[in-house]
């Protein structure tokens, strides 16, 4: 009877890599990582720094999940490997496939180590289901590729040793060593696009050509060795179009040909945030990249904020900007609390000190106000109030300074003054401290740790 041969699917390198990482075998409880993971523990190495462990992602839509949790618990027993089980909401709304995926990635980035590898268990039957989806997606070369064999993301490597294995010999090597599964009664359902996909179109051809399955995984292994040589010229160029601070350079991207200029976004997206856009998707990302410098268009998708300024493409995480808010009011009221002490020597603190960094604030004292008796407040401007910072020679409306410093737009909010008894002596913008000029040789200290 056929079975699945360790040796023939794991290479010295890949096993190099396994035996020196934590490693995890996503066990969902049927064949497939059933077999994946009693046939990794039957031959994982006694001295390894990290043992095998298998992880369950309960996504809790069907009555029988907490019986495959536990048939999980149990099969894992049996070999003496340790399970971690998460339990995972999941919108069942619309496209649950899609959220069910979101859902269980999601779990292995936050429940699983930096560095650690997870082990899928996918192979080729799952590969051909999978291009079809993609062509019926009208996906580009990368999507009809298919699943690689390795993936990086988030400091972590998913792997897929079984991804030329037929599903075939998946099930004769279950048969062969007693082994039980559960079944997904949702599998059937040929509403899912990829049950359909199985039932209507690749079992048929399977049973046409039974030997069809590593032709294809053959095809899609030329295919994924021509996109790696093309990602290698994608990665000399978009070595020359980024700045010191790994951000695109606009200018230097549109020396390209519009395809080089997709190609080159694409990796830049890909490799700092993991985003990965649709057709639309980067049809709306030139808008905003082919628009005027002083524009303010922007793209959110996938909980970032794409948008241009100063001739780099800024990549925001939505998350990070509300918090940037929330520390600037923070801030501000920590700061009318503050301990404050008046003195005549010392100095203000830099220009653009970050709030975040910042335990005590120095700003310029007004010579008209009692060292004794004063007041504070802190008031939100308009962009268009007159300031002076701490050195400048002129006045000129917030808006400009802006402009001067490279502060983009949408960090000008809030945008807070501090006065003293009226006398403006700071500015609070873009979660930054800017001093104001005070003709003055004193200065007042405040304690915001």
């Amino acid at each position: 009877m056929a079975t699945v041969n360790l040796q023939h699917n794991i290479t010295s390198k890949d096993w190099a890599e396994l035996t020196s990482r934590p490693v995890f075998v996503a066990l969902s409880g049927g064949v497939d990582s059933v077999v994946l993971l009693h046939t990794l523990a039957s031959h994982w190495p006694s001295d390894t720094t990290f043992p095998l462990s298998a992880i369950h992602i309960n996504h809790q839509l069907q009555s029988v999940a907490d019986h495959w949790a536990d048939f999980c618990a149990q099969f894992c027993t049996s070999l003496g490997i340790q399970l971690l089980t998460i339990p995972v909401t999941v919108d069942a709304s619309k496209n649950i496939e899609e959220h069910a995926r979101e859902a269980r990635y999601q779990a292995f980035l936050e429940h699983l180590p930096q560095h650690s590898v997870i082990v899928l268990g996918q192979h080729a039957d799952d590969q051909f289901e999978t291009i079809l989806l993609s062509l019926k997606r009208g996906a580009g070369s990368v999507g009809i590729a298919g699943m690689p064999r390795w993936r990086e993301q988030a400091h972590r490597s998913f792997y897929r040793p079984f991804i030329t294995v037929a599903q075939a010999d998946i099930l004769a090597y279950a048969k062969s060593h007693n082994l039980a599964w559960v079944e997904d009664p949702s599998n059937t359902d040929t509403y899912f696009a990829r049950n359909f996909i199985r039932k209507n179109i690749v079992a048929p051809f399977v049973a046409h050509w039974p030997n069809v399955t590593p032709v294809i995984a053959r095809s899609v292994a030329h295919l994924q060795q021509d996109l790696a040589l093309l990602e290698e010229v994608v990665r000399e160029k978009y070595a020359l179009c980024i700045d010191e601070n790994s951000d695109l350079i606009i200018s230097q991207l549109q020396r390209h040909s519009e395809s080089w200029q997709v190609k080159i976004c694409q990796y830049h997206l890909k490799h700092t945030v993991h985003l990965v856009l649709s057709t639309a998707q980067i049809r709306s990302l030139f808008q905003v990249i082919n628009a005027q410098d002083d524009a303010q268009g922007e793209l959110r998708v996938g909980g970032y904020i794409i948008r241009r300024f100063a001739d780099r493409l800024w990549l925001s995480s939505e998350i990070q900007e509300a918090r940037l808010i929330t520390l600037t009011e923070t801030f501000v009221k920590q700061l009318l609390d503050a301990p404050a002490k008046v003195s005549k020597t010392g100095a203000v603190n830099s220009l653009f000190t970050e709030l975040s960094e910042l335990h005590h604030l120095h700003l310029g004292f007004p010579e008209s106000a009692d060292l004794e008796d004063f007041s504070m407040t802190c008031t939100e401007v308009a962009l268009s109030a007159l300031i002076k910072p701490w050195d400048a020679k002129h006045s000129k409306p917030i808006k400009q300074w802006c402009k001067l410093y490279g502060i983009p737009a949408w960090q000008r909010k809030p945008t807070v003054l501090i006065a003293i008894n009226d006398v403006p002596v700071g500015l609070v913008i873009g979660c930054r401290v800017i001093p104001l000029s005070v003709n003055t040789g004193l200065f007042i200290h405040f304690d915001v740790s």
